[in-house]
């Protein structure tokens, strides 16, 4: 069995790939070389093996078919990016189409900070909205030559400065909202639950654990 974790849809999967037996090749039969590239994470590394297989034709159209038949019956362990405690989980065998819930993680803590972060928007913008008034009726009243040009210049710093205030809370709010999304994992394609190691009601807390194993349907 060998882990290939990949990234994708915003949360980390594993691909297990079984391999029940390796073709063996005879120098005297008629061979084709072709080149396969290995590549899997081992211990935060990813590792890449460059192989170079010589088999007869034969034996190269059943290899292919074996890997065909490997990426067919492939099994993906399903992970949380996040700890939290496992509110739900999709039951065993179980079909879900992509897009459709497979875990929801307890997001009370996430959800409070994206509130707060929404607040202080709120705050930062009618911040702006007032110093972008002021600016503006400054710039009028020194046009009129009513006031100075330092007056000017202190009012444009102020509202260039709520300007960036309200900008980088947006940013804020965004990556909240991002991470409020990763408590609720979401089918990457149309799966099959297969089992479900973890169980309701436990911690995802400190070490990341396999929280579904599923398998992919093909609809074709």
């Amino acid at each position: 069995m060998r882990d290939l974790y990949i990234n994708r849809d915003g949360y980390q999967y594993a691909k297990f790939c079984r391999i029940s037996n390796f073709i063996k090749t005879s120098p005297s039969k008629a061979s084709a070389g072709f080149n396969k590239i290995a590549k899997w994470v081992k211990g935060g590394v990813l590792m890449v093996i460059h192989i170079y297989v010589k088999v007869s034709i034969r034996q190269l159209i059943a290899l292919t078919m074996l890997i065909l038949s490997s990426a067919l019956y492939a099994e993906y362990a399903i992970y949380a990016q996040v700890s939290a405690d496992i509110l739900w989980l999709a039951e065993s065998g179980k079909n879900l189409k992509k897009g459709e819930t497979l875990v929801k993680l307890d997001a009370r803590l996430a959800q409070a900070k994206l509130d707060e972060a929404q607040a202080t928007l709120n705050t930062r913008q009618i911040q702006f909205d007032d110093k972008k008034l002021l600016f503006g009726q400054i710039q009028q009243l020194f046009d009129n030559l009513v006031r100075s040009k330092r007056e000017l210049d202190i009012a444009r710093i102020d509202y260039q400065q709520a300007k960036y205030e309200l900008e980088a809370q947006k940013n804020r709010v965004l990556q909240q909202q991002l991470w409020l999304d990763k408590y609720q994992i979401l089918a990457p394609f149309d799966l099959q639950v297969k089992s479900a190691p973890s169980k309701r009601n436990v911690t995802n807390h400190y070490q990341p654990k396999v929280l579904l194993l599923v398998n992919p349907i093909n609809n074709n």
